[in-house]
């Protein structure tokens, strides 16, 4: 099965130490590129860090449609991105 995520849930997993779940659950993951900037950045958690270096062929970043939807302003960049793919 293929998902569209947001940062949260790659993030907390990652805190938690069950990152490997999102890989057993969902055989790719699809993220937008404000969310890989998000896990990318500087404060990111280091298990975040450890997650992602190298970065795991199953999670694809995508560019998002550039479509913006009403009714998603209140979201934050990433969270709008997810929405638009």
């Amino acid at each position: 099965m293929t998902v569209v995520s947001n940062t949260s849930p790659i993030n907390y997993l990652a805190i938690i130490g069950h990152a490997k779940l999102l890989q057993t659950l969902f055989n790719r993951i699809i993220i937008p590129r404000a969310v890989m900037e998000e896990l990318t950045h500087s404060g990111a958690p280091d298990q975040l860090r450890q997650l992602l270096d190298p970065w795991p062929e199953w999670i694809n970043v995508v560019t998002s449609s550039g479509h913006p939807l009403p009714g998603v302003e209140h979201l934050d960049r990433g969270g709008r991105e997810v929405v638009e793919v």
